[in-house]
């Protein structure tokens, strides 16, 4: 491959095997949500690989919690190797796109080697498919840290002076930056996209709120970025939407309802869209605004007790957007 032009799909945080069985506890039917949450996760991690094939990118970057936790149990970790290996790697290799993974903190526990049994999983998974699946791992751990793609180097730590070209920092977590200077730096962590142009600094978010997203760390729409390197230019950089259930979380405020759902990504912060009237108005508004919303979640403290319970708003709004499949309550934070 000598293209002066590559065209990468950037993804990260894919929590396969979320959530935890014992969650939501509090609910008498918690194995269903838990079902219904993996299920959709799995058509949220497809519909990344389906971006990538229709885009025709050289490669996927995953920036690392590929898995959940670093020992799922026994039927969840086959679950997801058969995941892996039959819808994610089956369909790139078929559209000749290689997928390189690198490491969260989600998939090992750095410096304890009884708890690798997701860190297993991912060295047999590109072990058992070489040239099409890899594995970087980060700074500081023995291991390969690097891969061409073209004429382009992707690393977890900076090349040497050998290196004349191009290449992109690929890690899961900021802090462990050597410096140097990428032409992209490709992270994972945060569950929202984060973007910083100035630094060429992106995190793509979650394909899938991994919880209810009551501190709004997985509400609002699920993202990838396409990345095409083509130098001299600097990097564009283009979020996909990703057509998944998505979370709101509808927060009450002292005199009506605010909903964190949109965001300004450049800048981090929530667009809060008020959301005026009560029961079946609130329901009508977020059901004609948001038609992709799957789970929504009430942050009520302070809520006045004369007004209806807000479990009524969302009984009323399940009657209005059929793909509604929960309602959460918490705490304003």
């Amino acid at each position: 491959m000598n293209t002066k032009s590559i065209r990468l799909l950037h993804t990260s945080d894919w929590h396969l095997g979320a959530p935890d069985s014992k969650w939501p506890g509090r609910q008498a039917n918690g194995a269903l949500w838990v079902e219904r949450l993996r299920a959709c996760r799995e058509a949220a991690v497809r519909s990344v690989v389906e971006s990538a094939i229709k885009s025709q990118v050289h490669a996927v970057l995953v920036a690392g919690d590929v898995l959940d936790q670093p020992e799922l149990q026994g039927d969840v970790k086959s679950r997801c190797e058969r995941f892996l290996l039959n819808e994610v790697v089956g369909p790139l290799r078929a559209g000749g796109i290689r997928l390189v993974l690198t490491l969260g903190s989600h998939d090992w526990v750095r410096g304890n080697p009884k708890r690798d049994s997701s860190l297993r999983v991912l060295r047999a998974l590109a072990g058992d498919n070489r040239g099409h699946v890899e594995l970087l791992v980060p700074p500081g751990v023995s291991g390969r840290k690097s891969l061409e793609v073209g004429n382009l180097r992707i690393a977890t730590d900076p090349p040497g002076n050998s290196w004349r070209g191009e290449w992109i920092e690929f890690l899961h977590d900021p802090a462990e930056s050597r410096g140097a200077s990428p032409a992209y730096r490709c992270y994972g962590d945060n569950h929202i996209v984060r973007t910083d142009s100035k630094r060429r600094r992106y995190h793509p978010g979650s394909p899938l709120a991994r919880t209810t997203a009551a501190d709004g760390g997985g509400a609002g729409p699920r993202h990838a970025l396409l990345v095409t390197v083509a130098p001299p230019q600097p990097p564009d950089v283009r979020p996909l939407r990703l057509p998944v259930m998505e979370t709101a979380v509808l927060k009450w405020s002292g005199d009506g309802w605010s909903v964190m759902y949109e965001r300004d990504y450049e800048r981090h912060r929530w667009r809060r869209n008020a959301l005026r009237g009560e029961g079946e108005q609130v329901a009508q508004l977020l059901a004609s605004k948001f038609p992709s919303l799957g789970w929504l979640t009430f942050l009520a403290k302070d809520y006045p007790k004369a007004l209806p319970a807000p479990e009524s708003l969302g009984d009323t709004l399940r009657g209005r957007s059929p793909h509604l499949l929960s309602v959460w309550m918490g705490n304003a934070t």
